[in-house]
């Protein structure tokens, strides 16, 4: 049978995360971790869109990969679309946004014009 430290030691050696990330005699692994750059980015992109203060967070959503935000989800008008569309070009980390937010006309209320 192998040596128990043996097998740990090869096991830390085929891991992806960095050694430090490890402890022999706990034989747990430590959540330290740094994120990769598309996690930071993506992150950054939700704290924008819930610190948005139109309150679009809850109406729409980012997905992002490699530099491009892809938007969805409905606002309702096409300011709160464009807002959205700059708010995002502003993060670090986003090349480009690609916006797919439908305006949803429904959701205003009458203004009175048909009359």
């Amino acid at each position: 049978m192998a040596d128990e430290s043996s097998v740990f030691s090869r096991w830390i050696a085929a891991s992806p995360f960095p050694t430090s990330a490890f402890t022999p005699t706990s034989r747990r692994c430590i959540v330290s971790i740094a994120p990769t750059p598309a996690v930071d980015v993506q992150v950054r992109v939700n704290h924008a869109l819930k610190d948005c203060p139109h309150g679009l967070g809850d109406q729409i959503m980012g997905t992002h990969e490699e530099g491009v935000v892809v938007l969805h989800g409905r606002v309702d008008t096409f300011y709160h679309k464009q807002v959205a569309q700059e708010l995002l070009r502003k993060v670090d980390g986003v090349e480009r946004v690609v916006n797919l937010l439908e305006v949803h006309w429904a959701a205003l209320p009458s203004r009175g014009l048909d009359q």
